[in-house]
C-alpha cells in the first residue's frame, strides 16, 4: 500500500495542479494581491492534497483486499503516430486541459481532470478466488470506494463549515468538485471504470453522488443523504426497467 516514487512525484504535480486551478481567481480582489494569492494557493493544495491522498489510500486498500495493487497516475497520452517519429514523449493531458479550463473560463471552471489509478494483479493474492485476474466489477467498486472518499469530506466540511471559517467552506467546494467530476464516465476517471465494470452500478453511483452533493448545499447532512438515497434508488429502477429488463 506504499506510494511508489512515480507515484509520489506525480501526485504532487497533480496536487500542485490542483491547487492552482482552485485558486486561479483568488489572487486579490479588484486588483492583483501576491500575499492573498499565495495564501489561497496553499490553502487550496493543501484541501487538494488532503482529499487526494485518501482517496488514492483507500483505493489501495480496497484493491488490496480484491487481490491487487493500485497505481495511481497523472493522466497522459502517447503522441499521435504522424508526429512520433519527430519526437518520442507523452502528452500530459492532466496538466494540459485543467489549465486550459481555468484559462479559458478565467477560473470559473475547475476542472480536476488530472488522473486515475490503474491496477496490476497479483497472482499470490487472488489465489483461491473465482477468477485470477480482476474483473470490470470489483474495479468498478474500487472506484466507486475511491469517489465515496470525495463525497464524505463534502459531508465533513459542510459540518466544519458551521464554524464560519472560509477554509471550511473553500473545501467543502474542491471536494464536491472532485466528487463530481471523478464520477463522469471519462477516462481516466473513476466514473469510466464504473460506467464499464456495470451500467447499473454506474447510474446507482453518478445518481447518489451528484444529487448528494447538491443536496449538501440545499439541506442537513442526513436529510441530504436520505434523499439522495432515495432518488438513487428510483433513478436506477427507471433505468433497469426502461433499459436492461424491457429489452
Amino acid at each position: 500500500m506504499l506510494f511508489t516514487k512515480k507515484e509520489t512525484t506525480e501526485l504532487t504535480i497533480v496536487i500542485l495542479i490542483l491547487g492552482f486551478i482552485f485558486s486561479f481567481n483568488e489572487w486579490g480582489i479588484e486588483t492583483f494581491n501576491f500575499i492573498i494569492g499565495i495564501k489561497n494557493l496553499i490553502r487550496a493544495i493543501i484541501l487538494s492534497a488532503v482529499i487526494l491522498f485518501t482517496q488514492v489510500y483507500i483505493e489501495k486498500v480496497i484493491g488490496e483486499r480484491w487481490g491487487v495493487n493500485v497505481f495511481y497516475s497523472l493522466w497522459k497520452i502517447k503522441t499521435p503516430r504522424y508526429i512520433t517519429h519527430l519526437i518520442k514523449t507523452k502528452i500530459y493531458m492532466g496538466i494540459i486541459v485543467p489549465l486550459i479550463f481555468s484559462v479559458i473560463s478565467n477560473g470559473l471552471l475547475a476542472l480536476p481532470m488530472v488522473g486515475g489509478f490503474s491496477t496490476e494483479d497479483d497472482q499470490l493474492k487472488r489465489t483461491g478466488r473465482r477468477f485470477t485476474r480482476l474483473t470490470e466489477f470489483e474495479e468498478a467498486k474500487i472506484a466507486f470506494a475511491g469517489t465515496i472518499v470525495s463525497l464524505i469530506f463534502v459531508i465533513a466540511f459542510k459540518l466544519l463549515s458551521l464554524t464560519g471559517l472560509p477554509f471550511f467552506e473553500k473545501g467543502m467546494y474542491i471536494a464536491a468538485t472532485m466528487a463530481i467530476v471523478n464520477i463522469l464516465p471519462l477516462p481516466p476517471l473513476n466514473g469510466s471504470k464504473i460506467f464499464f465494470g456495470n451500467r447499473i452500478f454506474y447510474v446507482l453511483s453518478i445518481s447518489f453522488i451528484v444529487a448528494s452533493v447538491s443536496f449538501l448545499y440545499l439541506f442537513p447532512v442526513i436529510l441530504s443523504i436520505i434523499l439522495a438515497g432515495v432518488l438513487a434508488v428510483i433513478l436506477t429502477t427507471l433505468y433497469f426497467y426502461y433499459k436492461e429488463y424491457s429489452q
